[in-house]
């Protein structure tokens, strides 16, 4: 697990092609938030760079939050238990 998504784009761009099968992204990180690691991570020069599932997981129930995370290479959108709570 990393606690940024700085250490996240360099962990998967130091692992060998496969290694990872999914990606859970927190979208609010520090240092660097998780839809810049995405956009990072799509650019890479790496084979799985542009296939892996990148999953954003959030409270944001927004659906312009949504649509940012697909914009920029998600593939998949989480919300959490209090960003269901808030929703209703």
């Amino acid at each position: 697990m990393a606690e940024n998504g700085e250490i996240a784009v360099e962990c998967f761009r130091n692992r060998e092609p496969g290694y990872y099968q999914v990606i859970l992204m927190d979208i609010r990180m520090s240092v660097m938030d998780g839809i810049e690691a995405t956009k990072v991570i799509r650019g890479l020069d790496h084979p799985d760079a542009g296939t892996i599932p990148i999953v954003a997981m959030t409270a944001n129930a927004f659906g312009e939050d949504k649509k940012e995370a697909f914009d920029a290479g998600m593939t998949g959108y989480l919300m959490s238990d209090s960003g269901l709570r808030n929703q209703q």
